[in-house]
């Protein structure tokens, strides 16, 4: 059964801009996990103006390790809506976040994940259901996101990092974020560095929204077609065929 550890950073007050520590953690979570989560939330950037319009959403492989959970760490984090910058983090061995596909959108359906803090929140290891829900996103994918996928596809695998400008995190962004994820070949996956939106490059993201007024998720399709290599190789022209076939069958 996938077990998963946890961390809740923010300040206690909520208030925008207030020093944030450490407010709850679960027994097993190692300190060099925790300073390397801190470090996470610190690089990631400041909120924009009017606070996040929906929370965002960050994986990452972790450098630290924890005897609470063997091998391989992932941070899978949700930075809440609003404009408190709260964190409600947790840790998951690679082994159980594969069963989800290394995708955080999958792992998302099976976690709780707080939106403020309360007095007295106390945290501890848990499990979470071993079979997730496999569809990522409210409706299957169709003919309608394919153009979008599989230049994400041909770009990524051309470039090696795919960075997109987005003004809020939404639930178009996150829809087509999810399905890029989901038609990574399984090796990228293993060393996605991800956030759905941040406002900073610091944490070296494969896969990133990144914070920019006046850019919305419908712009993306067209910024994607103009900017993918000219030339591309025809190994992953084929790879993004695939990934075309079976997504507009569903």
């Amino acid at each position: 059964m996938p077990f998963i550890e946890q961390i809740l950073y923010g300040s206690e007050s909520g208030q925008r801009g207030a020093p944030r520590a450490v407010l709850a953690q679960s027994p097993g979570l190692g300190s060099d996990v925790v300073a390397e989560i801190r470090r996470l939330c610190d690089n990631w950037g400041d909120l924009p103006v009017a606070g996040l319009a929906a929370p965002a959403l960050v994986s990452v492989p972790l450098k630290a390790t924890m005897p609470a959970l063997r091998g391989q760490l992932w941070a899978v984090l949700r930075m809440a809506a609003g404009d408190t910058a709260f964190v409600h983090g947790v840790v998951v061995n690679d082994a159980d976040f594969s069963a989800y596909g290394r995708n955080p959108f999958a792992l998302v359906r099976a976690v709780d994940f707080l939106q403020e803090w309360r007095t007295g929140l106390i945290l501890d290891r848990r499990s979470i259901e071993e079979v997730p829900d496999s569809r990522l996103v409210g409706t299957p994918p169709g003919r309608g996101d394919v153009t979008l996928v599989t230049e994400a596809i041909k770009h990524l695998l051309t470039k090696g990092k795919l960075l997109l400008p987005l003004e809020q995190p939404g639930p178009e962004a996150d829809r087509g974020l999810a399905l890029v994820i989901a038609a990574l070949p399984a090796p990228m996956r293993k060393e996605l560095r991800f956030a759905s939106w941040s406002a900073s490059e610091a944490n070296g993201w494969t896969i990133a929204a990144m914070g920019k007024t006046g850019c919305p998720f419908a712009g993306w399709q067209r910024l994607l077609l103009a900017e993918v290599a000219a030339i591309v190789p025809a190994a992953v022209e084929k790879y993004a065929r695939q990934v075309g076939e079976r997504g507009a069958a569903g």
